[in-house]
């Protein structure tokens, strides 16, 4: 190394920087997609959590509704659906 032209040694170096700095942009483009996606996920989770609340609210209130009547508990009958979903078709085509 001692022997090579430094004209040789900054035109290296310069192509070693000049990669650095692609690396570099790159990285930051990386990072900038990344946390766009994240924001999109995150808002997409608000929705659904929004989502989740409502149907919980409307099975409440159903259930409310049927247990006002005397029927049986929906909650009940939601368990043995996810349960046993075949059994609840087969009743349905009754």
């Amino acid at each position: 190394m001692e022997n090579e032209d430094p004209t040789e040694v900054a035109a290296r170096l310069e192509a070693e920087l000049v990669e650095l700095r692609q690396d570099l942009w790159r990285a930051r483009d990386a990072v900038i997609g990344a946390t766009a996606t994240a924001g999109s996920y995150r808002a997409r989770n608000k929705e659904l959590e929004m989502l989740v609340h409502q149907l919980r609210a409307e099975v409440a209130r159903l259930d409310r509704a049927l247990s006002d009547r005397g029927g049986p508990d929906l909650t009940a009958k939601l368990k043995r659906a996810a349960r046993d979903p075949a059994a609840v078709a087969r009743r349905l085509l009754r």
